[in-house]
């Protein structure tokens, strides 16, 4: 069932459909024990990193609830595999609103693991207008 939720994430340019896969992936990890899981985590990771940079709302909701029971299954791994992806994406002009969108929804549900890791980086020298930017939005969804 993964690899074909997972293969209708990729090929189909219907919001609807991939916020659709979304939420199967969502059930599909809710519902899986960790050892299976575990086998498809190197597929799954990607199709979640896509999603949560989507330009829709909707579909970056649906994968957040993905992201959350990755998170649950696999532990920091999903966080060390997603995050750096999306803070490279905030100096890219083009898909800066978009991860910047996708790491608001994943603090909103689990700032508490997250911002160790984001705080140092948006902090780090040289300090950039986009790291100025998404410590601002990052304050605004964290508390």
């Amino acid at each position: 069932m993964v690899p074909i939720l997972e293969a209708g994430l990729g090929s189909h340019n219907s919001s609807d459909t991939r916020q659709g896969v979304c939420l199967g992936l969502q059930e599909v990890i809710f519902a899986s024990k960790a050892y299976q899981i575990n086998t498809y985590l190197n597929d799954l990771i990607p199709s979640i990193r896509r999603a949560l940079c989507h330009p829709l709302p909707e579909v970056r909701e649906a994968a957040t609830g993905a992201f959350d029971g990755l998170f649950r299954i696999a532990g920091y791994r999903v966080i060390e595999d997603i995050l750096p992806t999306l803070l490279e994406q905030l100096h890219d002009d083009h898909s800066n609103s978009n991860a910047m969108d996708g790491l608001r929804e994943i603090l909103s549900v689990r700032s508490k693991v997250i911002l160790p890791h984001l705080i140092p980086y948006l902090l780090s020298t040289p300090v950039s207008e986009s790291k100025c930017k998404a410590l601002v939005s990052v304050a605004e969804v964290s508390g």
